[in-house]
């Protein structure tokens, strides 16, 4: 398995570890090895799966190798797999939309006790070409207890603990062009921790990062039928689970980037951001002697000792937010404090 590297931020000590930020590019499924991947699909028989609801397990046959799923009403149905506490995995299957409509895959799934639907859970939807970016490469977030976030195809979305959420462009991102029309696709899906993405045909379709407290770890796996007389098929169905072992090694033991003396520290705030967009994360920080905002430069996964922009001198912050709030295309810094004042700083983003 190809990984990306990305880096995790410990007062301004950089230790490389292997994980999936937002914003990184994904890495085509092509390029990516089947060790440790195990079939969860016969090719025969419905083994290891269950209907939800049970009564419509006359939607689900087995043809030729192939899953074949029909709808014989409009409500939501469901084929799960057997394992169903999955935390952290990988999914990779091919998908064939026989007719129009919409499929995908609910991830980390629980039974939803308010009735709206079988499952409360994160949903990587798929469906006809034309049908849409809210649904063709979509995350949707089916919650009856909680907000459901908008997620369309290309996004890459961060909900924080308090449920703000920041939303970037996804560079390189799947296209209707880049599907198969009435053919087979590729799906790929990852969930590590609090970070899911999909991808179809190698290209990133769209990811999120869910730090609520209330987020789903672990739950089912299941495959979609949404509506009456559509039929979507399925094969090559892999699962590769990730150990949750306490002595893993996640982190190196030494960092592998660290700043100048006395160009971090500060209030210890510090905030990812594509400033130039070149696909890569650069971070902004506050530094100490004298109090100030600087900006550290991503070049292709290195970063200087020194920083590449700095503020004037400031005062304390208590919070930093990055978002284009002029709209010529540039991301802009807010520094704000807890002083009368509120707003402290605006740094306005430009081409670099």
């Amino acid at each position: 398995m190809n990984k990306v590297t990305c880096f995790t931020l410990f007062g301004l000590v950089l230790f490389a570890t292997e994980c999936f930020l937002p914003s990184m590019e994904i890495m085509p499924a092509d390029n990516v090895a089947d060790e440790g991947f195990v079939s969860i699909f016969d090719g025969r028989t419905l083994e290891g799966w269950r209907s939800v609801p049970a009564d419509n397990l006359k939607d689900w046959s087995v043809r030729d190798g192939i899953l074949v799923a029909k709808g014989s009403e409009n409500k939501l149905v469901y084929l799960v797999y057997e394992d169903e506490q999955l935390a952290d995995f990988e999914l990779k299957l091919h998908y064939r939309m026989v007719t129009k409509g919409n499929s995908g895959v609910e991830i980390r799934g629980r039974a939803d006790k308010s009735g709206k639907r079988p499952f409360e859970g994160y949903h990587a939807d798929f469906g006809h070409v034309g049908i849409g970016p809210k649904v063709l490469g979509a995350w949707d977030f089916h919650f009856a207890s909680r907000e459901e976030y908008d997620c369309q195809r290309g996004t890459s979305l961060v909900i924080d603990p308090d449920g703000k959420t920041h939303r970037t462009q996804i560079n390189g991102a799947l296209t209707e062009d880049d599907l198969n029309k009435h053919d087979w696709n590729r799906l790929h899906i990852v969930a590590r921790g609090n970070h899911l993405w999909f991808s179809i045909n190698g290209k990133p379709a769209s990811e999120f990062t869910d730090s609520k407290p209330e987020r789903l770890t672990s739950g089912i796996i299941g495959l979609q039928i949404h509506d009456a007389e559509m039929v979507v098929e399925f094969k090559d169905i892999l699962l590769k689970k990730f150990g949750t072992e306490p002595n893993q090694d996640i982190f190196s033991a030494k960092p592998i980037w660290s700043s100048g003396t006395g160009n971090s520290g500060g209030d210890g705030i510090a905030r990812f951001i594509d400033f130039d967009k070149d696909g890569e994360l650069d971070f902004v920080t506050s530094a100490p002697d004298p109090r100030r905002w600087v900006l550290y430069r991503n070049e292709g996964g290195q970063f200087a000792k020194k920083p590449f922009w700095e503020s004037n001198e400031t005062t304390d912050c208590d919070r930093i937010d990055v978002l284009d709030f002029n709209h010529d295309g540039w991301q802009d810094l807010t520094v704000m404090n807890d002083s009368p004042e509120f707003l402290d700083a605006v740094a306005m983003g430009d081409d670099p």
